[in-house]
């Protein structure tokens, strides 16, 4: 059953999740996190999001990948003077997720998938990599169907790092 906090409980929450990832989430990934850790749903966060954006407690960053949210030093402020009115059980589940999925939160800021129909029933599935917001790189290719660019787009995710260094291997090796 999902539990009802107060709308003030829910702004501390998103914020609590902000500082203790110490890394900017976008709304998506916030939106993850409270449900799973704190059973939010995606207005509560959107709500609480928004609330502390007009407060001035977070800030947004723009990169290729998505918008990102951190907490100002004025945010950290607050959420050091209202930490304890986060209920234990929730700052315990929100530690054990942050600590389960940091690695897979920080792929996500620097992957990205898209795919376009391209009118025939195929589609063109675009993959990027970023590091420090700039682009590694970018495959274009063709799919015969949406559930291959589907495939490809979650294959991106896992395997980008062997993509990537597999490209590089083949295209900067001299003929002999």
């Amino acid at each position: 059953m999902r539990k009802v906090y107060d709308f003030t409980e829910n702004v501390l929450i998103v914020l609590y999740i902000l500082q203790r990832a110490g890394i900017g989430l976008t709304q998506e990934q916030l939106t993850g996190i409270s449900m799973d850790a704190a059973e939010l749903n995606y207005i509560d966060v959107a709500l609480a999001v928004d609330h502390l954006k007009e407060q001035q407690l977070l800030s947004e960053r723009e990169t290729p990948t998505g918008i990102y949210y951190l907490p100002t030093i004025e945010g950290r402020r607050v959420m050091g003077h209202f930490i304890s009115s986060i209920r234990g059980s929730i700052r315990e589940r929100i530690e054990s997720y942050l600590s389960e999925n940091m690695s897979k939160l920080h792929l996500e800021a620097e992957l990205t998938n898209d795919y376009v129909p391209v009118g025939d029933g195929t589609y063109l599935v675009v993959l990027r990599a970023y590091e420090k917001n700039q682009l590694l790189s970018e495959i274009a290719l063709f799919a015969a169907d949406m559930s291959e660019a589907n495939l490809l787009t979650e294959h991106w995710k896992e395997r980008a790092g062997e993509v990537n260094a597999a490209v590089y291997k083949i295209l900067s090796r001299e003929d002999s």
